[in-house]
């Protein structure tokens, strides 16, 4: 018959000490782990100068542990320009013109916690149709669990199929009655093959 001890049996305090090891490595010293997501938000065809919206979604997994001071970069593709970036309140969102790299920064992921950020872009004018634009971001956090990165589907260029018109006119001042008035040529670029002009 088992021995009792404030109702409880001997066989049950056999597990304590197994129990505190486990406690022990699941503690606040056992890092928790990160993921990212990079999704397209935008189409997967478009032409030059419209817009391409990426988002990033970021997350550490840990219960009892946190994930350390968070750092994301990314390198924007030479094929678009830098808009914004949009972060929730305690990141950091910083863009580098010289190196065309956006950096989101954290000081702390806590164990749970999970972050959307969204960066706009624009297709630059001088993109050629056909043009296959790819972006990767890369996460890396302090707590030695390594970094991730994430491929955002891929952007075709298409064909450019818009045909601006620009015409000019003399509204004021009148031409003089005696002499003659010149008018100069205007030249106006867009992303079809070939400028428009009106004299």
């Amino acid at each position: 018959m088992p021995n009792l001890r404030n109702g409880y049996s001997a066989a049950m305090f056999r597990h304590v000490p197994f129990l505190l090891l486990l406690l022990a490595w699941a503690g606040p010293g056992h890092a928790g782990t990160q993921t990212m997501n990079k999704q397209l938000l935008s189409p997967a065809a478009a032409q030059t100068g419209e817009e391409i919206e990426y988002q990033l979604s970021v997350a550490c997994s840990g219960l009892t542990g946190d994930c350390g001071a968070l750092t994301i970069e990314d390198t924007l593709p030479v094929e678009v320009d830098y808009l914004t970036c949009q972060a929730p309140v305690g990141l950091t969102c910083n863009y580098n013109a010289g190196s065309h790299r956006v950096t989101v920064t954290k000081a702390l992921i806590e164990g749970g916690d999970s972050f959307l950020i969204t960066l706009r872009t624009r297709i630059r004018y001088d993109v050629a149709a056909g043009a296959v634009i790819n972006n990767t971001a890369e996460s890396t956090i302090t707590v030695p669990n390594g970094s991730v990165s994430s491929d955002s589907p891929p952007v075709t260029i298409l064909a450019g199929n818009r045909q601006w018109e620009v015409r000019k006119q003399r509204i004021d001042p009148a031409p003089p009655c005696c002499r003659q008035w010149t008018p100069r040529s205007v030249t106006g670029f867009n992303s079809a093959p070939s400028p428009v002009s009106a004299t």
